[in-house]
């Protein structure tokens, strides 16, 4: 008796079987610039301190292309200094300007608050003031209330 061949999944069931257990993937270069600004804005990595291209690209399982690239991004954030013959090195954290005008700032969110219609309104105003906190970069230079 001749042994029976089982049917071949064919691409559109193998699909269908995956699709529930498909993970988004995560850019790589996005994952190691967050990672590295939260742990620079933690002081976790310190002033001046030296990150290797390839103990991040080790850290992270991926080559050095995508570290190399979120090294030139957070290097235009002023976050690292990089040198083509150094490597890169943590920045020391600008000072604050004290200008005296964050009460007068503080002063004007909370009129434009109050003068907000409804809650929908006040949750997104909420919103983008918290985002502007956490990551002033999303909102640019100047963020429009």
């Amino acid at each position: 008796m001749p042994e029976r061949q089982q049917r071949r999944p064919r691409t559109n069931d193998l699909e269908a079987i995956l699709r529930p257990f498909i993970q988004p993937l995560v850019n790589p270069r996005e994952a190691i610039v967050v990672t590295l600004r939260t742990a620079i804005a933690a002081g976790a990595l310190k002033p001046d301190a030296h990150i290797r291209q390839q103990a991040l690209a080790d850290v992270f399982q991926v080559s050095r292309m995508p570290v190399r690239e979120a090294l030139r991004i957070l290097a235009a954030e002023g976050r690292v200094d990089c040198d083509d013959h150094r490597g890169c090195f943590v920045n020391s954290p600008k000072p604050i300007p004290d200008t005296g005008s964050l009460d007068l700032l503080l002063g004007q969110l909370c009129q434009h608050y109050r003068q907000l219609q409804n809650d929908s309104e006040r949750q997104t105003f909420r919103a983008r003031v918290e985002l502007a906190l956490v990551e002033p970069a999303a909102c640019g230079h100047e963020a429009s209330f």
